[in-house]
């Protein structure tokens, strides 16, 4: 079991915010680095270090933007993984949520991700959380700061007045820790919003906070591609009419490609319905196994 005295902070945030790089600054260790928009993190990484006389345990998580799995996809493991943690009995330290200062504008992307972070927390949670942005050498002091102050005082704002605090990461092993010690001397978190809907109300993931917003998603990207589809088959028809061999072979791929996106949708919709229990129980089954062979190595515990 891990100790009690075992610090544990999740670390989110879009792809490229520097979650893997932050972590493995203070770690001294090589989780897989993603590159520009291109995710290397498509699984939870944990990364672990000692300070101030206390174990700390880094997750790396997905974000909403991964390159390689679907948003109901990266929900399903987020979700998975802190669940059985929380079963298990692993409470959380705090959160440390990444954002690009380089962004010159909050995008969908970024958007999605602050979103989706917001509804995996809960409002309660919100004390033990850090807004921190990263990548300060790339734009002049002036530049980050109107920035800084659009993103505290428009996209943060709701989550700053719940309790959540903001700090900058200068990139160096140094104001990684003095970040980490800020979110330890808050004192443990309690349970994450998306943990007490799965473990304690036995809830799917299509019912939580989180799944009910991509569930949205999904429902609107599936009557976009419906619709598309038919507009796809009333130019087919026309191509048909015409003989134009050429233009019906174009709209054949086309439509193939529509039909994968709406088979995608509808199997993230199911996946966001399924029970959650199953996988929760098989990941908390895993955590144990795991720690019990770090045991027998004599080596520190793997919290996921």
């Amino acid at each position: 079991m891990a100790s009690s005295e075992d610090v544990i902070i999740a670390v989110m945030g879009a792809t490229g915010a520097g979650k893997t790089t932050l972590i493995n600054k203070v770690t001294g260790g090589a989780l897989g680095v993603g590159h520009g928009l291109v995710s290397m993190t498509d699984t939870v990484q944990v990364g672990s270090f000692e300070l101030g006389g206390r174990r700390v345990h880094l997750i790396d998580t997905p974000g909403f933007d991964d390159t390689n799995k679907s948003d109901t996809d990266i929900l399903n493991l987020i979700a998975s993984h802190l669940a059985a943690a929380y079963k298990a009995g692993r409470r959380l330290t705090g959160l440390l949520y990444l954002h690009r200062i380089t962004d010159n504008r909050v995008g969908g992307v970024s958007y999605k991700n602050m979103r989706m972070f917001h509804k995996l927390c809960g409002d309660a949670v919100l004390k033990n959380v850090v807004l921190c942005t990263t990548m300060w050498s790339g734009v002049s002091e002036e530049v980050g700061a109107q920035r800084e102050a659009q993103l505290t005082s428009q996209f943060w704002q709701e989550m700053i007045r719940k309790g959540a605090s903001t700090m900058r990461y200068d990139g160096t092993e140094q104001d990684a820790q003095r970040i980490i010690s800020h979110l330890m001397s808050l004192g443990g978190a309690p349970p994450l919003q998306i943990q007490k809907e799965i473990v304690d109300q036995g809830k799917s993931l299509i019912e939580t906070a989180a799944g009910a917003h991509i569930n949205e998603d999904i429902l609107r990207l599936e009557a976009k591609h419906r619709a598309e589809l038919e507009e796809i088959k009333k130019d087919f028809q026309r191509a048909l009419a015409e003989k134009d061999v050429e233009m019906q072979r174009m709209i054949t791929n086309e439509r193939k490609a529509f039909e994968a996106k709406l088979a995608q949708a509808e199997k993230d919709r199911k996946t966001l319905s399924d029970n959650s229990k199953t996988q929760v129980e098989a990941m908390e089954r895993r955590i144990r196994e795991l720690e019990a062979q770090r045991r027998k190595k004599g080596g520190s515990c793997t919290i996921f």
